[in-house]
């Protein structure tokens, strides 16, 4: 995570089964050693950060963001690239909805937010299977 302490999933990383997690972070030591963990049931990644992270507001941000910001890459492929261009991409914000089933990420390359792309996501549980859905927009809020 951005504050310096890896993650992991349902198993410790000597592949043992996980221990209980802290309800504030949703982590725990192990060794003398902290770290977050992945989970199938809310809050499903990190609750909180446990370690430091420097935040600022710079001016063309439009919330508090997290310095500094991680570059994402394209790990989806083609056919629907969040972009195209070669420029460095930040994660601007992430919003949540207000029913706490999914948000929108706000996406930037160039340090621009005239280059600003979003994806808004949801998912919704079903009896026996949860669907999780995706809308992807361009830089004037077009659906892509």
């Amino acid at each position: 995570m951005l504050d310096g302490f890896p993650v992991y999933g349902a198993l410790e990383p000597d592949g043992s089964s996980m221990g209980s997690l802290d309800p504030t972070y949703h982590g725990h030591e192990l060794n003398g050693a902290f770290h977050y963990h992945g989970t199938e049931a809310f809050p499903y990644l990190v609750k909180t950060f446990r370690g430091s992270v420097s935040s600022s507001n710079l001016a063309d941000a439009p919330f508090d963001q997290i310095d500094p910001q991680p570059i994402a890459t394209n790990f989806r492929g083609n056919p629907f690239p969040m972009f195209t261009a070669t420029l460095p991409h930040h994660i601007d914000s992430l919003i949540p909805n207000a029913t706490h089933t999914g948000g929108t990420l706000y996406v930037s390359y160039g340090n621009a937010l005239e280059n600003q792309k979003s994806c808004t996501y949801w998912w919704v549980e079903g009896t026996t299977q949860d669907s999780l859905y995706f809308n992807f927009y361009d830089e004037n809020g077009v659906l892509e």
